[in-house]
């Protein structure tokens, strides 16, 4: 109320409502710095913001909140590092009240590592692991390997090489700082094992008749390892996924690779090896080659064994082809037998052998019927001089399939147990003809050794 000349008689009177506001002091929870990844900030107001009033926060256009008109306003982060004004404004009616002041954001300190899901390779090498920090915006770097056996697990080098004490999983962290203070760090466990190095172990038996293989994954291998054996299609089993692989056999002889990988994780490691199954293993000796006269019985007589059985690549009468020694009759003349001895021993294991029986020709077949071209002046060559009697005649050697082998058209009684081409041939029984006068005048078998027999 407000009177103009009080006690007057021409005094006057106003009066008004007048609405008393206690004083806003709008300021905000905010500090001069913040390190990047303290993103997104809470920003709120410090002191007591009436009911009725209205606020506006405002962040700038490059904030992830650019306003707000909450006292309390959702978190903000920028996507960058920089200075950052903002404003807080309190409007208690006709009054206004505002906060300024400026963000500072540091630059970004990203601390990270390389791991085996980058490199699966990484821990295969064994007890000592590389690390290599892929940090970005540090000033400087601590890493810890997880080692609670020591203290000295530490390093500071962008890459480090730490030998751990034995196999296991270790978490290694890395912190990346700032010169600023600001800090960052992450963690990874990591498996840490010895090195693969797969070798293979094989036993058995392996003679092809009575084979009998075992194959072991040798040496120490960390527990998760996984096995696999590719032994091959002819292999009883051609895949094995054990750290072994028993009574393994092929269905053929000769040399068959065996391959083991091992697997731990994503490190792998191969090798392989070679298994001969051979098809005759048990020594075995027929005796030497021999020659006989016609219907002489041969005696075969073999090393000793458990189990013998004698056979022949002619029509041949064997007295007992299961005994060591025995006799045969051959009831050819004039050609060459070849016998054969297969033993077998307590494994079940076989072996091989031959004899050649050279048989003379029946002596009242007459005729010439054994060259032995050795230089020895006897038996050198084929003389049929007796036939010829100073004819141009014309000689043809067959084998004994037929096919004729050397010829010669004015025969000059100087063939030596040779081709067309001059080369010896193997020994055994060939058949002669010499034409004479457009005329066979003789033929019969002919027997060539071409090394004195015993």
């Amino acid at each position: 109320m407000l009177i103009a000349n009080p006690g007057d008689t021409c005094a006057d009177t106003a009066t008004a409502i007048f609405e008393v506001k206690g004083l806003v002091n709008p300021k905000i929870n905010t500090q001069s710095h913040y390190c990047f990844s303290e993103q997104p900030i809470q920003f709120n107001a410090l002191d007591t913001i009436p009911i009725t009033a209205n606020v506006i926060w405002d962040f700038g256009s490059l904030s992830s909140v650019s306003t707000s008109n909450s006292v309390i306003p959702p978190r903000v982060s920028w996507v960058k590092a920089g200075s950052y004004p903002i404003s807080f404004t309190v409007n208690y009616g006709k009054c206004q009240f505002v906060h300024r002041d400026t963000i500072h954001l540091l630059d970004e300190v990203i601390s990270d590592m390389i791991t085996v899901s980058e490199d699966n390779q990484m821990n295969c090498g064994g007890l000592t692991l590389k690390f290599i920090s892929e940090s970005k915006g540090a000033h400087s770097l601590k890493w810890n390997f997880g080692d609670l056996s020591t203290t000295a697990d530490t390093s500071s080098q962008d890459t480090a090489y730490y030998t751990f004490p034995k196999e296991g999983f270790y978490l290694v962290s890395l912190v990346a700082s700032q010169e600023s203070g600001c800090t960052d760090s992450t963690s990874y466990l990591f498996e840490v094992f010895p090195e693969l190095d797969p070798q293979i172990s094989v036993t058995g038996q392996f003679c092809f008749e009575a084979q009998q293989v075992n194959l072991e994954a040798a040496g120490k291998y960390p527990k998760g390892t996984s096995f696999r054996w590719d032994l091959g299609p002819t292999a009883s089993l051609p895949v094995v996924k054990n750290p072994s692989a028993s009574r393994i056999s092929w269905l053929d002889p000769g040399a068959h690779v065996v391959t083991l990988t091992v697997t731990k994780g994503s490190c792998v490691a191969v090798t392989t090896d070679t298994v001969d199954i051979p098809q005759w293993s048990v020594p075995v000796n027929a005796g030497p080659d021999t020659t006989l006269k016609y219907r002489q019985l041969v005696t075969l007589s073999g090393s000793a064994s458990d189990q013998y059985y004698w056979y022949s690549d002619h029509v041949v009468g064997i007295t007992n082809p299961f005994a060591q020694t025995t006799t045969a009759s051959i009831p050819t003349s004039n050609d060459t037998v070849l016998f054969y001895l297969k033993v077998t021993d307590a494994n079940g294991c076989q072996g091989i052998d031959t004899l050649k029986v050279y048989v003379l020709a029946d002596p009242a077949g007459g005729g010439y019927n054994v060259l032995t071209p050795n230089g020895d002046g006897r038996n050198d060559n084929l003389d049929l001089s007796e036939y010829m009697l100073g004819r141009d005649c014309d000689f043809t050697i067959l084998n004994r399939w037929g096919s004729e082998v050397y010829n010669a058209d004015k025969y000059g009684n100087d063939w030596a147990g040779t081709d067309n081409r001059g080369r010896p041939l193997p020994d055994g029984t060939y058949y002669y003809i010499l034409f004479c006068d457009r005329t066979v005048t003789a033929k019969g078998p002919i027997t060539i050794i071409n090394s004195e027999q015993k």
